[in-house]
């Protein structure tokens, strides 16, 4: 017999967590070398077709530089402003674009701000995803501050983000 086609959710679990020990090991080798970790430095690691890490970048080229230019371009969207002016009154800089609530989850899409604000049902939508968002890298925080310190001031953001997703709905 050739060997299992498919891992069960144990053995892939399994697997899951000795390949991330392997990145890691690698990682922190590369980092107590110099005594910090640049990209350029695990790119270079890398490499070489023996190396732990090889296998987590893509190494053709052609297609790595296609990839490249996407990341660019979600770059240049995320990047480009627009100042508006508040109900208040307030002139206040947002993004220009931001992802289309009406994409499905494996689907690519930017609308601008202002087209959102006549729609409030996608305006909501969009305010719903950052703020789950804001929850990921609330809960990234929580984490970082139960090792070095300042919980509670995590708390009091995590309720201030409870009370405004009640407002958004």
């Amino acid at each position: 017999m050739a060997g299992k086609a498919f891992l069960n959710e144990k053995e892939m679990t399994m697997k899951i967590k000795t390949i991330t020990h392997v990145a890691r090991e690698a990682l922190r080798a590369l980092e107590n070398r110099r005594g910090r970790l640049t990209a350029a430095e695990v790119v270079a690691a890398a490499r070489p077709q023996t190396s732990p890490l090889h296998a987590y970048f893509l190494w053709n080229d052609t297609v790595a530089a296609g990839r490249w230019r996407l990341v660019q371009a979600r770059e240049l969207i995320r990047t480009v402003r627009v100042q508006v002016v508040t109900a208040e009154g307030k002139k206040v800089t947002i993004p220009c674009f931001v992802r289309d609530p009406e994409c499905k989850a494996d689907e690519q899409g930017y609308v601008t701000t202002p087209r959102l604000k006549t729609e409030k049902d996608n305006a909501a939508a969009m305010l719903r995803e950052e703020i789950r968002a804001v929850r990921q890298r609330l809960n990234r925080l929580r984490a970082l501050a139960a090792y070095f310190g300042g919980v509670k001031h995590v708390e009091q953001m995590e309720h201030e983000l409870t009370d405004l997703a009640r407002l958004v709905g």
